[in-house]
């Protein structure tokens, strides 16, 4: 992938599979960039709510505490790696609930970090 900026039109299609529930990866192979510039601009731009609320995270499933190195062909390690995964992305859900990106205010902020940097 070659470098490029991100246009009003990009943004836009960030928008719309970010409420879809779309992965940065994803929404980086549709948009042809690498996913942690999308990783970048959601950073930069996403607006929070004011004041910041607490995010209410998922409880954390027991089994991510036990030890399952000598446990073998019980299927625990299996089960223990099924719940982190299912455990990451309610985690995931959770923090990007409160927070939200929209297409205009994203480029309205990046034309105008653009034309304060050039003004220097």
């Amino acid at each position: 992938m070659s470098f490029k900026h991100i246009t009003a039109e990009d943004r836009s299609v960030i928008a719309t599979l970010l409420y879809e529930q779309g992965s940065n990866s994803y929404i980086a192979r549709r948009i042809g960039v690498h996913r942690s510039t999308i990783s970048r601009e959601i950073k930069r731009n996403q607006i929070r709510p004011k004041p910041p609320q607490a995010v209410a995270l998922p409880v954390r499933p027991t089994i991510l505490d036990m030890d399952c190195r000598h446990v073998r062909g019980s299927g625990l390690a299996q089960d223990k790696h099924e719940a982190a995964v299912r455990y990451a992305a309610q985690v995931r859900v959770a923090k990007r609930s409160h927070c939200y990106y929209t297409s205009s205010e994203a480029n309205r902020r990046a034309v105008s970090r653009r034309t304060r940097a050039n003004s220097r």
